[in-house]
């Protein structure tokens, strides 16, 4: 099933803009949400494998999308065969209430091997 999860945005927050040759910075209120797709195999919650996802975003990186599934993966190890999307969807919120700003960029961003997982989306409008 897909969660979005939507954000309380600290106030204030900026979302920067940076190119070649300007940087834009300006206050925002509210973003789209961030999508969480998970499949929940037979056995969850009781099982040592946790249930699979896919985070999807139109503003993050792939880089900040694969931090976050770190973090998803941390909270898992933490708390086995327990159920555990609430926790995830409570992390991704805490995320941005711990930032004051959202960075985003005009130069493409090569995917290495680092920050190259399946489970990250970056959906373009």
């Amino acid at each position: 099933f897909e969660i979005d999860v939507e954000f309380r945005l600290p106030s204030p927050f900026l979302l920067r803009l940076v190119d070649e040759s300007h940087r834009i910075s300006n206050p925002i209120q509210h973003l789209p949400p961030l999508v969480v797709t998970v499949h929940f195999h037979e056995h969850y919650p009781s099982s040592i494998d946790p249930p699979t996802f896919v985070l999807s975003s139109c503003y993050l990186s792939q880089a900040d999308l694969v931090r976050m599934c770190q973090k998803l993966d941390k909270i898992w190890e933490e708390n086995i065969s327990e159920p555990i999307v609430y926790q995830w969807i409570e992390c991704l919120k805490e995320e941005f209430l711990q930032s004051h700003e959202l960075c985003l960029s005009t130069t493409a961003d090569q995917i290495d091997e680092e920050h190259d997982d399946p489970r990250c989306r970056e959906v373009f409008p």
